[in-house]
């Protein structure tokens, strides 16, 4: 019997510690202590907000490409993507400073973001829709040729 209940455990807390709503913590992508995170959503939220926004940093871009809209992937050729992003500053701080969500739709929030690198100090938005129970970046580009 005691060698079940030891076979079973780990199976047992693997489960448990996926179901539980975890806010992870990431080296380039912090919430504020004011931010209030409540319910599985929002801690979805949290999460994918932090791993974009951490991956963008480190210039993984390959990875911040899988969190854009659908949509976005279909227009916007990966490698156009990555090549784009690597004209921009690496090891910057992002942090989460407040979440708006839509007036008419809770599937869709704009997320306050403080940008820290060196000394410049930017507070900017960015928007998140929800779709079939996923969080997606709203990647802002212009239609405009260059």
């Amino acid at each position: 019997m005691k060698r079940i209940f030891y076979a079973l455990l780990p199976i047992v807390l693997l489960f448990l510690s996926a179901c539980s709503e975890k806010i992870e913590t990431y080296k380039y992508a912090v919430i504020d202590q004011n931010v209030t995170i409540s319910g599985k959503k929002e801690v979805q939220l949290a999460n994918r907000f932090m791993q974009y926004w951490d991956a963008r940093s480190r210039h993984d871009f390959s990875s911040s490409y899988t969190y854009e809209l659908p949509y976005t992937q279909f227009i916007k050729n990966k490698n156009v993507y990555i090549s784009e992003g690597k004209s921009t500053y690496q090891n910057y701080k992002v942090i989460l400073k407040n979440i708006n969500y839509d007036e008419k739709n809770n599937d869709i929030v704009w997320l306050q973001r403080q940008y820290i690198h060196d000394k410049t100090i930017l507070m900017l938005k960015s928007k998140w829709i929800y779709i079939n129970d996923t969080w997606y970046h709203k990647y802002t580009f212009s239609v405009f040729p260059e």
